[in-house]
C-alpha cells in the first residue's frame, strides 16, 4: 500500500491552537460541573418533599438541572474537547 503525498489533510480549526493540557483542563472542569449539577438536582428533589406547596417548581427546576448535566457531559464536553 503506497501513500499518496498530494491529499491534504483536514485540520480541526477549533481545536487548531489548543494544547493537550487545556483540552484535558477543559474536559475535566466540564466533567465536574455535570456530575456537580447531577448531584445537586437530588437536593433540590429532597427540597420538593419538603415544601408540597412549591414541589411542582422544585421539581421542574431538577428536572432541569439534571437534564442540563447530561447535556454537558454528552454533547457539550466533547465538543469543546474537538
Amino acid at each position: 500500500m503506497t501513500v499518496r503525498h498530494d491529499v491534504p489533510v483536514l485540520v480541526n480549526s477549533d481545536t487548531e491552537g489548543r494544547s493537550a493540557g487545556t483540552s484535558r483542563l477543559i474536559s475535566i472542569l466540564g466533567l465536574i460541573f455535570a456530575f456537580g449539577s447531577l448531584f445537586g438536582s437530588f437536593f433540590i428533589f429532597d427540597a420538593a418533599y419538603r415544601d408540597l406547596d412549591n414541589a411542582l417548581w422544585y421539581y421542574a427546576g431538577g428536572s432541569f438541572l439534571v437534564s442540563f448535566g447530561f447535556w454537558v457531559a454528552l454533547w457539550l464536553v466533547p465538543k469543546l474537547d474537538g
